[in-house]
């Protein structure tokens, strides 16, 4: 015999032939029957994609003006091959060699150096050598550019009338342009701006009319460090040569804006201060002689500098 239901099982059975009634009487008395599952729906077969054909980019190119370059996304290597391509996109940038908004004189054309050989525009990548790796010839540079404009501003024309002569037709050179000294395997350029902000608290200047030259070192110039006191040591070696090959170049600035680089000549070692921060040498200009020898009607950068 089975043992009586206990209240919580009586009310339990009461429920459920309460629940089977109700379904009866809505024609569910058989209870609920699963449902089937739906048909899964077929993948539709995408078609297969075409590979993207590789196109001729020198193809896309629809200025007839630059048609025939090759495309290039370097600034040094696309100054070149437009140079090369069309020269008188560099006779244009060329004929006024100062910038306007600068309280300076127009340089004449004469006292513009011409500009260096193109690198060649049938070359499809050009090959990068450092500054540091090539040779110059500083007399040579001195008597082509000495006391005249490179005509363009900023530091690559600069190189490239300094290069052009060491490197291949296909090969660009590759340098710092955010330091103020550039060295070459055998000798040295000194970048020099001379900026109008009366606030300058070290300011490159002329002594004994300009025979000499102050001159202060960036903040990485100290020999506390290995790149510092390395290029120290070689501007001495370079200065205390029987001709110095250490070159000097200046500018003008105002702001953001600057005149193109002129050329001062070489260097010769007077003094410096390594405790100094930053770092302050004096230099004697050893083409002082020629620098103030003037053509008829031209004018003298070179005194420009000088009293400024």
């Amino acid at each position: 015999m089975d043992p009586p239901l206990s209240d919580y099982e009586q009310l339990r059975a009461s429920k459920i032939a309460r629940n089977e009634a109700r379904l009866a009487s809505l024609g569910l008395a058989d209870g609920f029957k699963p449902m089937k599952r739906a048909r899964p729906l077929q993948n539709t077969k995408q078609a297969p994609k075409k590979p993207k054909q590789a196109s001729d980019e020198a193809t896309l190119r629809r200025s007839s003006r630059v048609s025939a370059i090759p495309p290039s996304y370097n600034e040094q290597t696309a100054y070149n091959l437009l140079d090369a391509h069309d020269p008188s996109i560099s006779k244009s940038t060329t004929t006024t060699t100062t910038t306007t908004d600068l309280p300076r004189k127009t340089i004449p054309q004469s006292q513009t150096a011409a500009a260096p050989a193109p690198l060649s525009s049938s070359s499809t990548g050009l090959k990068k050598v450092m500054a540091k790796d090539l040779a110059i010839s500083p007399s040579k540079m001195v008597s082509s550019l000495l006391n005249r404009s490179v005509g363009v501003p900023g530091k690559l024309p600069v190189v490239n009338h300094l290069g052009t002569s060491s490197v291949t037709p296909h090969s660009e050179i590759g340098f710092s342009k955010y330091t103020g000294v550039l060295e070459f395997s055998n000798a040295i350029v000194l970048w020099v701006n001379y900026d109008a902000n009366p606030n300058e608290k070290y300011v490159n200047s002329f002594l004994k009319d300009g025979a000499e030259l102050t001159w202060y070192g960036g903040s990485r110039m100290t020999m506390s460090t290995e790149g510092g006191a390395r290029t120290v040591n070689k501007l001495l070696k370079m200065s205390k040569l029987a001709t110095s090959n250490i070159l000097l170049f200046t500018r003008f600035m105002e702001g953001s804006k600057s005149e193109p680089y002129v050329c001062l000549g070489r260097l010769g070692y007077i003094t410096h201060d390594p405790n100094s921060s930053p770092m302050k040498w004096v230099w004697k200009l050893q083409d002082f002689a020629e620098l103030n020898t003037t053509n008829k009607g031209d004018t003298n950068l070179f005194r420009e500098f000088v009293n400024f």
